[in-house]
């Protein structure tokens, strides 16, 4: 055993066990969910909630794959108006680079469209034209770029989408181009375009999971892992899980920049035939580090803020960014009441009128699990008592009237309030959207992602569930 590695162990050992009641009972005791309790209003609390429909979407009818297992989703504005494009991987109980197990990357990923507008929404598969034979696929984080096609085009009706892949041999990132000019025929399934335009990688890409886009060609890259479960060694396997038990801060958000490739790297004229098209320049600097398990990232509406989930501490980093140099220092901390996931960006809709324009106006809405060990269990095929639980919250800033101070209230409308769990904020406050305990007709477990919107001045919000069968759909009546 290497020094370095002698050293994490040790530390790790050192951390669980002075740590060991309050993580012992945060790990072995499931908070008391209800069913489901849904909240689509980020206003005051004195505002009524609104009436909740809801619907389990799947894929349509002729479908080659089931809709299922899905991780990430992303908004993506269309003439059609907001869809939602899911990274989904039936094969994930099969292939999971972060919680293993790794037996078979063959069955590939795919991705889904879903307009949550629709009065019956249903998926729909978004094929991957062009994207190599031979290559894996297996998403993750992924992100829409409007207008300009990842330094390929200009043209402000091709958008550009990014998916983190975790491959069998290595993580890279796979950029797609997309169609946002759709025609005005009411079936988009047959219109719907994506077209395989490069894969990035980088020997920085050790554990890539979530980003969040800079620019066409520019984005954040959270690492959550220094120790991955790629390695097949004993050792490999308890570096690994010595860093995610014991919270130990080895995980990181990188900056990627990416450009054409590097001069002479072109292929000649007689290699185009047998040789692959050469692949992007990549760059990358970490941008900010000693974050144990870092994995959602989002970036304020106007850049200047960006949100870091740390799944294994159960909270959020609030990070001012220097938009020139895109380095990140951090702000303040958000305790969670579980171990959060993704994030995603409120829209403006979704905030309070009295809300001013500033990045400390944005809502940040964290998806994550209550109860990591059923979770895990699920990866394993394993059977609990306890199914895996979903929380969805909002994050938003106090303003400065006396309500709006910390107190026990905090999130009081919900069944199972978030203070129970996590100590309030004196500048954010955490507000349940939803909660589930998983089980029975009406539950939804496992929830990875949380993204919000408005349709038709009504508000909805969409849930992931990293082994569930379908998307949940909440809509107000």
């Amino acid at each position: 055993m290497r020094l370095k590695e002698a050293f994490v162990v040790v530390t790790g050992i050192v951390v669980a066990y002075s740590g060991f009641p309050s993580w012992a009972w945060f790990h072995l005791v499931p908070p008391p969910l209800p069913l489901f309790y849904y909240s689509l209003s980020l206003s005051t609390r004195h505002l009524p909630i609104p009436s909740v429909n809801t619907v389990l979407v799947t894929g349509a009818s002729g479908s080659s794959s089931p809709l299922k297992y899905c991780e990430d989703a992303t908004e993506w504005e269309t003439s059609k108006g907001t869809l939602l494009i899911l990274s989904c991987d039936p094969g994930r109980k099969s292939w999971n680079t972060v919680m293993g197990p790794l037996r078979d990357p063959a069955p590939r990923g795919v991705f889904w469209v879903v307009d949550p507008a629709e009065e019956v929404p249903r998926g729909r598969e978004l094929a991957l034209a062009g994207f190599p034979d031979g290559s894996d696929f297996h998403p993750l984080g992924i992100k829409v770029w409007h207008g300009g096609n990842g330094g390929h085009s200009t043209s402000p009706d091709t958008d550009t989408l990014f998916v983190i892949n975790h491959q069998r041999h290595a993580s890279t990132i796979e950029v797609f181009s997309l169609a946002s000019s759709l025609p005005s025929s009411s079936d988009t399934s047959s219109h719907l375009t994506t077209t395989y335009i490069a894969t990035l990688s980088h020997p920085s890409f050790i554990a890539p999971n979530a980003l969040a886009l800079t620019s066409s060609t520019s984005f954040y890259l959270t690492q959550d892992h220094r120790f991955t479960r790629r390695d097949p060694s004993i050792l490999g396997t308890i570096l690994n899980l010595v860093e995610t038990v014991a919270a130990l801060p080895l995980g990181r958000v990188d900056h990627v920049t990416f450009g054409p490739p590097a001069a002479g790297a072109e292929a000649g004229t007689d290699d185009l035939a047998s040789k692959p098209a050469p692949q992007p320049r990549v760059e990358s600097f970490v941008a900010a580090s000693g974050i144990p398990f870092a994995n959602g990232v989002v970036l304020s509406s106007d850049g200047g803020v960006v949100a870091v989930a740390s799944s294994t501490k159960r909270h959020v980093r609030i990070y001012d960014r220097d938009v020139l140099s895109n380095e990140l220092t951090l702000d303040t901390t958000i305790a969670v009441p579980f171990h959060v996931d993704n994030l995603s960006l409120a829209p403006r809709s979704y905030l309070d009128s009295s809300i001013n324009g500033s990045a400390k106006g944005d809502v940040f809405i964290a998806a994550g699990h209550p109860h990591y060990f059923s979770l895990l269990a699920t990866a394993r095929n394993k059977t609990m008592a306890t199914r895996p639980l979903s929380w969805v919250a909002a994050i938003s800033p106090r303003y400065g009237s006396a309500s709006s101070t910390p107190s026990a209230d905090d999130d009081e409308l919900a069944p199972y309030p978030a203070t129970k769990r996590a100590s309030s904020h004196p500048a954010w406050e955490v507000k349940t959207l939803f909660q589930s305990h998983g089980r029975g007709e009406g539950g939804f477990g496992m929830s990875t992602t949380g993204v919000v919107g408005t349709s038709a001045g009504k508000r909805w919000l969409a849930v992931c569930g990293l082994y569930e069968d379908g998307l949940l759909l909440a809509r107000e009546s």
